[in-house]
């Protein structure tokens, strides 16, 4: 019985444990980037902003979103499934907020940055344009609803991060 118990408990406990380093991993790039942009530190102007086309403002994809289920896309076929639900964290925090005019706020600091919607191989991604230029890949866009969208990260595997529709 005992070896049944740890031949049990032992892999839940080994994909609890990358869950929890991948949410680690994914809340130190937005502190990393929080460090580098945050505060006064980087008062560089902004880019110019591209507004996006009319359509992508239409879509339903400008406003605020909240980050509420990271997970990895386990069996790589890019749609979140209820075993990737069940076994995704929420200690994951983080907030985007596009707007029309090509602005957007990031990270739960609420930073400043540019977007641009690019679009690859019939993909959708957002990728976020720093004051210093420098480019980051919030995500390739796999499912937007009216109050919910699933961005995938590819960042040392396949990762989807739900957002939650915010009305702030």
């Amino acid at each position: 019985m005992k070896n049944l118990l740890t031949i049990i408990l032992f892999p839940a406990l080994v994909f609890s444990s990358c869950q929890q380093q991948k949410a680690r991993q994914h809340q130190e790039a937005v502190n990393d980037m929080m460090e580098k942009y945050g505060d006064d530190k980087s008062k560089q102007p902004l880019p110019e902003a591209k507004p996006p086309s009319a359509d992508i403002v239409n879509s339903g994809l400008m406003g605020a979103w909240e980050s509420s289920l990271l997970t990895g896309d386990n069996n790589s076929n890019g749609v979140l499934d209820q075993e990737e639900i069940a076994k995704g964290t929420t200690n994951y925090k983080d907030y985007l907020k596009l707007n029309p005019d090509g602005t957007c706020l990031y990270t739960i600091g609420k930073l400043e940055a540019v977007y641009e919607i690019v679009e690859k191989d019939g993909n959708k991604s957002i990728e976020l344009v720093m004051p210093d230029g420098s480019r980051m890949k919030q995500g390739r866009i796999i499912l937007l609803k009216k109050a919910e969208l699933h961005l995938m990260k590819f960042s040392g595997g396949r990762d989807i991060i739900v957002y939650t529709r915010v009305n702030y």
